[in-house]
Order: structure tokens, then sequence, then C-alpha cells
């Protein structure tokens, strides 16, 4: 279980990070991440802005880890 991301935009830190689409995050700085909602929460109470993150990801059936630094989402 986890989020699986479905597109990624150009110039944003998950770019920069090398996240891709097809992805599946299942975990941030340990926490997991079953779901949308999941991740909503955590990224409210949990994260800030400009905080460096590790961020965990099945890719092809294997586990990468990412380092991502947060930026505001546009509105």
């Amino acid at each position: 279980r986890g989020v699986l991301i479905q597109r990624i935009w150009p110039n944003t830190p998950a770019e920069a990070a090398g996240i891709l689409e097809g992805d599946v995050l299942v975990r941030i700085d340990g926490i997991n991440t079953p779901s949308l909602r999941a991740l909503q929460r955590i990224m409210r109470e949990r994260l800030a802005v400009d905080q460096e993150i590790e961020a965990e990801f099945i890719r092809s059936g294997e586990l990468i880890v990412l380092q991502v630094i947060l930026e505001e989402m546009p509105r």
C-alpha cells in the first residue's frame, strides 16, 4: 500500500529529487503513507516548507530512498 505518483510537474522538488511517475510512495521520514488521505495529514501536521525529508518509494518492485526538500504548493 502507498500513494501512486501519477504526475510529476517540471521544475518541482519532486522532479529535482528524481521521483518518477508510477513510483509508489510508502513512507516519509519513517511514517507509513498508506493512502492519499494519510499523506495529506502527514504533510499538514508534521512537515514544513524548506524541510528536507527522506521519502521511500517502490519503483519496479525495488525500494528506493530519495531526499526531497519541500516547497510551498502553488495555489
